[in-house]
């Protein structure tokens, strides 16, 4: 019996394969040769054993896309009552995988003069292609301050998409904005004129969100909340989707009474029967948009109201003066000093 290893590969990612093969008899076996016959992908480097001399080496193969490693166990006689064990080693190449199966076919036959049953075996190996993509925030969080001279202005949600798509993974993001609180709309999102991707508004989300709540919070995920989706099909390299969105003045002052915080949410889908994802920590990714009320005061009213009372005071002060004859002794001294100055 034989094991494989990996069981699975992942092209572009598997790069080595390795199969171990135990043989066992009770009589002596002549000419001992096991064929093995494998997707072309696989280059043969070394086989090894430590009990027995083996050698092998690649043959024609019937199948244009298969090939053939023939294997000659020690040559001519493997000793009665023998346990053997083979190492075969192969790297597998980086090139497209044709099929979504690989199949790797043992056959192990001697000379013998009594026929005896060969040994069979057949490995069936999944294949997927490997995918290197990451969706990210351009911009985590922005803040905006509302206050009663505010009026409706433009957002900018922008999410980075970077990718590296050998294999040509048919990749899917998909933008959720939530549009709508309590049946009164807080954004009109479109795509921006300078997106380069080929985004267009989608009914439905391929991957569902994560159901959680936050108190003042936003989202697609909260109750009594209307969400618009956007769907951007195969990114064949890195790039931007921006989408850009309309806050809705009158509504927002009218829901938000200290902050809230509203949450775009994107997330990245493949066929994951075809490909296998490098990371899948870089799947998803947020961008919110903070909106705090700020009070504004009038400080008119408040600047003539302290004019008026510094003066209501001077005035108060210069009668004060005058009672106490202040203004009197002053003119007298005035004068007393003139007098002595003519002396």
């Amino acid at each position: 019996m034989s094991t494989l290893s990996p069981a699975n590969w992942i092209v572009g990612s598997t790069a080595n394969v390795t199969m171990d093969m135990r043989l066992s008899n009770k009589a002596a076996s002549y000419f001992t040769t096991m064929d093995i016959s494998h997707p072309d992908n696989l280059d043969f480097k070394f086989v090894r054993s430590e009990t027995v001399d083996v050698q092998c080496n690649t043959e024609p193969a019937t199948i244009s896309s298969l090939s053939l490693l023939r294997c000659l166990i020690a040559h001519p006689i493997l000793k009665s009552k023998s346990s053997i064990t083979v190492s075969i080693f192969w790297s597998l190449r980086q090139t497209e995988f044709k099929g979504k199966k690989a199949f790797i076919n043992i056959n192990v036959t001697n000379k013998n003069e009594a026929k005896e049953a060969a040994v069979q075996q057949t490995h069936e190996i999944f294949v997927k292609h490997s995918v290197n993509v990451a969706l990210s925030p351009r911009q985590q969080n922005k803040v905006i301050l509302i206050n009663n001279d505010w009026s409706n202005q433009d957002v900018h949600l922008q999410f980075l998409v970077t990718m590296g798509n050998r294999y040509n993974a048919e990749v899917n993001v998909t933008i959720s904005i939530p549009v709508k609180i309590k049946g009164l709309y807080i954004l009109e999102p479109k795509m921006a004129e300078n997106s380069s991707l080929n985004c267009y508004k989608s009914n439905s989300i391929a991957n569902p969100i994560p159901k959680e709540e936050f108190k003042n919070q936003w989202g697609c995920d909260v109750k009594g909340c209307e969400c618009q989706h956007f769907s951007c099909p195969f990114i064949p390299s890195s790039g931007e989707i921006t989408v850009k969105a309309r806050l809705s003045w009158a509504n927002i002052q009218q829901l938000v009474k200290h902050h809230a915080q509203i949450v775009a949410f994107g997330v990245i889908t493949f066929d994951e029967d075809l490909y296998q994802a490098t990371s899948s920590d870089l799947h998803n990714a947020t961008v919110s948009v903070s909106i705090v009320k700020v009070l504004m005061f009038n400080t008119i009213p408040v600047v003539i109201g302290g004019l008026v009372v510094g003066l209501f005071l001077l005035i108060v002060l210069v009668f004060i003066l005058y009672k106490c004859g202040f203004f009197k002794r002053n003119y007298k001294y005035k004068i007393e000093l003139e007098e002595e100055t003519e002396k």
